[in-house]
């Protein structure tokens, strides 16, 4: 199926909008398989490509035991870089590499063009409504609120 570039750029504006409205809650499809890598890398992609271990667990709920496995697995992967910084080594710097920019493209492109089929399924008006009905659901997972009524 075609996709028509109006629609992938509603589709772009869509996963940018929810992208920026729930970051820490936002999950990226396709690659890899492991949850939480997923967490980690795009947690990363939306910091720049580099945060500190810390500031991940803390943005991810993670606790720092599982962090360090989840960074061990994904570094053994190619996908990031650990370091310490030579005046504090209690810190662990992380860095996505190529491959894990690539990743985290990859499975953005694969995103936004599913949302761009739904967009062609389902028609602008009824995509439009859902993006409304789907940040105010965020927006209330981010207060704390619970999303029912």
């Amino acid at each position: 199926m075609d996709v028509s570039s109006e629609n992938i750029a509603l589709a772009y504006d869509f996963l940018k909008e929810l992208y920026e409205s729930n970051v820490n809650n936002f999950q990226f499809g396709s690659m890899p398989k492991n949850m939480g890598e997923i967490s980690v890398l795009g947690a990363l992609d939306a910091k720049g490509g580099t945060s500190t271990s810390g500031e991940l667990s803390t943005a991810l709920s993670i606790k720092t035991a599982r962090m360090a496995a989840l960074l061990k697995a994904l570094e053994e992967k190619g996908q990031i870089i650990r370091r310490h910084p030579k005046d504090d080594k209690r810190i662990t710097e992380v860095s996505l590499t190529e491959l894990g920019k690539k990743i985290c493209n990859d499975s953005i492109h694969c995103i936004v063009l599913n949302i761009a089929k739904a967009y062609e399924t389902i028609g602008k008006d009824e995509m439009n409504q859902f993006k409304t009905t789907l940040l105010k659901l965020c927006k209330l997972h981010q207060k704390g609120e619970p999303a029912h009524a």
